[in-house]
């Protein structure tokens, strides 16, 4: 399960503790945890241009800065956790800016039909009063989003802090966070939307059927085809067309392709999905190494001495992207539906600066479409021990001989007791019969020769 937690305010007090409490409860080993902060995360007011309702949501003047990566983050989480303190008998400003963006996505409009497969969650506390009107801010467009089940709790601390919050509220507070979590689905196939979700989803349909709305939502509607026999709380995720090696039409390209042994699905980077690879890196790559937090994969296209002097993430963030988007930074992607679960850095050698002029990675003549490198691999830790090296591996060498490389090479690390060896361990190449040409300081260069077929 994907959990979100949206917090309406950057301070981590009293709604935030709750908040926390209740996600680190009903979070199981395999989930994992989001979290956005306003206004850090989305700092712009709506300008009531009225474009994203009238246009599409990227005509908003804020998409493609803020919101796409917030919308992503809510599209793909199961279980939605708003936290809001009660300022002046109402939601924190900041949860109301974020909210006012979605109006598009309002039923009345384009919904997004995962909302009634989704369960939210919204806290609100104040010293004094004002829950009720404050959680009424958030679950209003919770609601017409149509979120499929809603759950809210407000609470009255009489404190501004929470070391302030007497022992009897706490244990107050303890067992409706546990009531509540005894409530959460844990398998999101299996949420079902509430009574007043289907009614609003119907009352809806009935006006987009009848005439009554604009061209852009009912042409939307009936996309979904939710004006004939499809609901959007019944649709399946339709898995897409595997291509076995050797399927593809004469000439044709093959371009994703699924592994046998992992349910995911490898594409080769293209300059298109430049947005997927940077949320990967953003969000995902290296979580467990904080200290590669701003690697962007950067090390094997950036000469060591202007690698050294690139050390803001920002500025990585953006080489890498240029690089993504001028197609010298190449490789696959790893997908477990919409969401990347790891990265694989490879491509012709010769596009790898750092690497031809290194006399420690020489190996012969270096010139395009002789020698493919499988620079480094980094899988997201929840889908590690699933075979999912085997595959990406397997791709690589399939390419490889498809687009008529002599060889490929890898670089793993000497030492094997290494705490994380993303550049592939060294048992993984010999697996796949590559052999040890040449033994480095602390690192190998292993060499497979790819055989054509005749």
């Amino acid at each position: 399960m994907n959990i979100l937690m949206i917090n309406g305010t950057m301070r981590k007090s009293t709604t935030y503790r709750i908040a926390k409490m209740f996600v680190e409860r009903v979070t199981l080993s395999r989930d994992t945890v989001n979290e956005l902060f306003l206004p850090r995360d989305m700092p712009e007011f709506c300008r009531g241009c009225g474009l994203c309702i009238t246009q599409g949501a990227k005509k908003c003047p804020d998409y493609f800065i803020y919101l796409r990566r917030v919308t992503r983050l809510i599209d793909e989480a199961d279980l939605l956790v708003f936290a809001t303190p009660a300022y002046v008998y109402h939601a924190t400003g900041q949860i109301k800016a974020l909210l006012d963006h979605y109006g598009y996505r309002w039923m009345v409009h384009r919904p997004e039909g995962s909302m009634f497969r989704k369960q939210a969650v919204c806290f609100s506390t104040a010293a004094g009063g004002g829950m009720k009107s404050a959680l009424k801010d958030i679950t209003d467009s919770l609601n017409w989003w149509g979120v499929g089940r809603i759950y809210t709790y407000g609470v009255a601390v009489r404190s501004m802090s929470w070391d302030g919050v007497e022992k009897s509220v706490k244990d107050k507070i303890d067992k409706k966070v546990n009531e509540i979590m005894s409530r959460i689905v844990h398998e999101p196939g299996k949420v079902t939307p509430s009574l007043r979700a289907r009614v609003l989803f119907y009352l809806m349909r009935h006006m987009h059927r009848r005439g009554f709305m604009q061209q852009i939502d009912t042409d939307y509607w009936k996309e979904m085809g939710w004006l004939g026999d499809v609901r959007p709380w019944m649709v399946e995720k339709a898995e897409p067309e595997r291509i076995e090696p050797g399927k593809a039409g004469s000439g044709q390209a093959v371009s994703e392709k699924w592994p046998k042994k992992a349910n995911v699905c490898i594409k080769k980077l293209t300059p298109e999905m430049v947005d997927d690879f940077l949320y990967y890196f953003d969000n995902d790559a290296f979580s467990d190494h904080e200290e590669w937090s701003a690697c962007y994969c950067l090390q094997s296209h950036l000469g060591r001495e202007e690698d050294e002097r690139c050390v803001i993430k920002e500025e990585r963030r953006q080489r890498a992207k240029e690089l993504v988007l001028q197609g010298i930074m190449t490789g696959y992607l790893i997908y477990d539906g919409n969401k990347v679960a790891g990265w694989c850095n490879a491509g012709d050698k010769i596009d790898y600066g750092p690497v031809c002029e290194d006399v420690q990675f020489f190996t012969d003549r270096v010139e395009r479409g002789r020698i493919k490198v499988l620079y480094c691999m980094d899988i997201a830790p929840a889908y590690r021990g699933k075979g999912i090296a085997k595959a990406v591996m397997e791709r690589v060498l399939e390419d490889a001989k498809e687009e008529g490389y002599s060889y490929v090479e890898g670089y793993p690390f000497s030492d094997t007791e290494r705490d994380y060896q993303y550049r592939g361990p060294v048992r993984l190449y010999e697996k796949y019969g590559f052999e040890l040409y040449r033994k480095q300081e602390w690192f190998f260069i292993m060499r497979k020769e790819i055989r054509r077929s005749v």
